[in-house]
């Protein structure tokens, strides 16, 4: 198994701009929780970027993280807190 983070100690994920994107997106939404938040981040699309630019705001970046995760048959853990942000990758080494 290997396993790569990668960290910041930033203020970790802004839950309150990501929830406001999502009802803006799924204005049907009964049940808005951590777990789903945090899953909504990795779709196609999927952005709270003010603007969009060559780098960022077209909400491609996490939405493709998770297909090359996926199709390496990995998994990805996010921890986000208000002393930062961490996401760990773990794939399995071929015998």
């Amino acid at each position: 198994m290997a396993e790569v983070t990668f960290s910041d100690d930033g203020r970790g994920l802004n839950w309150d701009k990501i929830k406001e994107k999502y009802l803006q997106l799924h204005p049907e939404a009964t049940e808005v929780n951590k777990k789903i938040l945090l899953s909504s981040i990795f779709t196609p699309e999927f952005s709270t970027s003010g603007e969009t630019t060559t780098m960022a705001g077209r909400g491609v970046g996490l939405s493709y993280v998770k297909d090359i995760v996926r199709e390496n048959k990995g998994t990805v853990n996010v921890s986000s807190s208000e002393s930062g942000l961490m996401f760990k990758f773990t794939f399995p080494i071929p015998a």
